[in-house]
C-alpha cells in the first residue's frame, strides 16, 4: 500500500519536531510553550504530541505582521496584508 502525505492541518495531532517546523521554533520552545498553556498536547505511548487544534489557535491570534517602514508611518496594522 503506497504512503501518502498528508497536510499537517488534517491531523489531530503532530510530533513536537513537526510542530517546531511549523512553527519555526525549535524543539525546546516547544515544550516551553506547552509547559505554558500557549500549546495543548497529550503524550501518548511516550511520545509528546501537540494538538493540531492549538496551533491553528496560535497562528490565527499572532498579530499582523506590519513592515517596521510602515510603523514608523503610523499605518494600522488593519491596512497591511493578511497571512494567508
Amino acid at each position: 500500500m503506497a504512503h501518502t502525505q498528508r497536510s499537517w492541518r488534517e491531523a489531530e495531532f503532530v510530533n513536537v519536531r513537526e510542530a517546531a517546523e511549523i512553527l519555526r521554533r525549535s524543539r525546546g520552545s516547544i515544550y516551553d510553550m506547552m509547559r505554558r498553556r500557549e500549546l495543548n498536547g497529550v503524550i501518548a505511548g511516550g511520545r509528546t504530541l501537540v494538538a493540531v487544534a492549538s496551533i491553528v489557535q496560535l497562528l490565527e491570534e499572532a498579530p499582523a505582521y506590519v513592515p517596521s517602514s510602515e510603523r514608523r508611518r503610523g499605518i494600522p496594522a488593519e491596512a497591511s496584508f493578511d497571512l494567508v
